[in-house]
């Protein structure tokens, strides 16, 4: 386009030098000319400001590096065809904070549609948001232009990608019962459990008597019982950082997200049915959602996709502390990097706190209570994971 400008300048230069310099008719003519071919241009330009329309199309959800297919279509109403048309598009995912911007070219006949399909994979998860920022149109000579205004976006999901897993409680001695409670043990008489027998005293309850022991033994025997430990599970993700202008790289947040879906479908394989929470930053609360099946937890991906980092001088672990949320759970897998706020973790109370940690690349030894995992070896570090 630069060069029809150029082009064209120099031209209407040599009209008016030849106008200025030659006396006859043909200068004359050629001025005219000129005026005459500059006003159709302008005219061409404006006729087709309201006469073009776009539209974005995408297929809604992908798996990570497979193909998704997005559609581009524009639209001339105009009885004058458009011999170039300019689109900037922009590819933003929030989740890992990747921003690409592309260019392409198309040209419409007269009242006509034109498709430009395009192919879009990402090798990380989250949410590609697609903008169109910038729609120009060109003359017939590609000297004039003109934008106009669009405001079309669409959206394509990425999803995690869940790795194999396994996960074992390790503290049998965590535990409670209250009305929050999941029960996941199994229980004796009155939703108590049955861990040893003992001969009768003036003390116990006929209620507990052992009746089939009592028929083999000249006494009555009856059942010792203790409350039942319950198990209740929150997986809480951490996207937070110390400095907005040092965030972690996509492949760190993209391990963080494949390691919080798996370990909510291993525990849902295991039979627990859990928790899962995160920050929400429009309200600035931690968000817990329940997860009983993999259904539910499908639903709640989308959401999760549209999670970004962010700068904070509390890690998500202090909010939840803070927030008394804990006192609901026995056990939580707390999911952070190497740029989030490091705090000390201590079981809380009853709580007991599982600390994963997402590093670029392997620089430390495991902690207390802290695994430490890289986006390489995340398949190999957390195969088999105690909780």
């Amino acid at each position: 386009m630069l060069q029809s400008r150029i082009f064209g300048v120099i031209w209407i230069f040599f009209s008016i030098v030849f106008y200025i310099f030659e006396d006859s008719y043909l200068g004359v003519l050629l001025l005219i000319l000129n005026v005459v071919l500059t006003s159709l241009l302008i005219f061409n330009i404006i006729i087709l400001k309201n006469k073009l329309t776009l539209e974005l199309k995408t297929e809604g959800t992908v798996h990570k590096n497979e193909v998704g297919r997005l559609t581009i279509q524009v639209e001339n109403k105009s009885l004058l065809p458009v011999s170039k048309i300019k689109l900037h598009i922009q590819f933003e995912n929030k989740l890992t904070n990747e921003l690409d911007t592309k260019i392409f070219f198309i040209s419409l006949k007269s009242r006509s549609k034109e498709l430009l399909p395009l192919d879009l994979s990402s090798k990380y998860c989250g949410q590609i948001r697609v903008t169109v920022n910038k729609v120009q149109y060109y003359d017939l000579l590609g000297i004039f232009t003109k934008e106009i205004d669009v405001n079309s976006l669409s959206q394509l999901f990425i999803l995690p990608k869940r790795y194999p897993m396994s996960v074992t409680v390790a503290d049998s001695n965590v535990g409670f019962t209250d009305s929050y409670s999941h029960e996941i043990n199994r229980r004796g008489d009155d939703g108590l459990e049955i861990f040893g027998i003992k001969e009768y005293s003036k003390e116990d309850s006929l209620k507990h008597v052992h009746w089939k022991l009592t028929s083999k033994f000249d006494e009555l025997i009856v059942k010792e019982l203790s409350e039942a430990v319950n198990y209740t599970f929150l997986v809480l993700l951490d996207l937070s950082v110390i400095d907005q202008t040092k965030m972690n790289s996509p492949s760190v947040i993209d391990a963080m997200m494949d390691t919080f879906i798996s370990i909510s479908e291993a525990l849902l394989e295991e039979g627990y049915e859990h928790s899962i929470g995160w920050y929400d930053k429009e309200s600035n609360f931690v968000q817990v959602e329940e997860v009983y099946s993999n259904d539910q937890l499908t639903l709640l991906l989308k959401r999760i996709l549209l999670l970004e980092q962010s700068e904070t001088k509390i890690s998500l672990l202090d909010k939840f502390i803070q927030s008394n949320i804990e006192e609901h759970f026995s056990h939580v897998v707390y999911l952070n990097s190497e740029k989030s706020l490091q705090t000390k973790v201590t079981d809380i109370v009853q709580t007991k706190v599982t600390e994963l940690t997402c590093y670029s690349e392997r620089k430390q030894r495991n902690l207390s209570n802290q695994l430490i995992y890289t986006p390489e070896t995340m398949n190999e570090d957390l195969r088999e994971l105690s909780i």
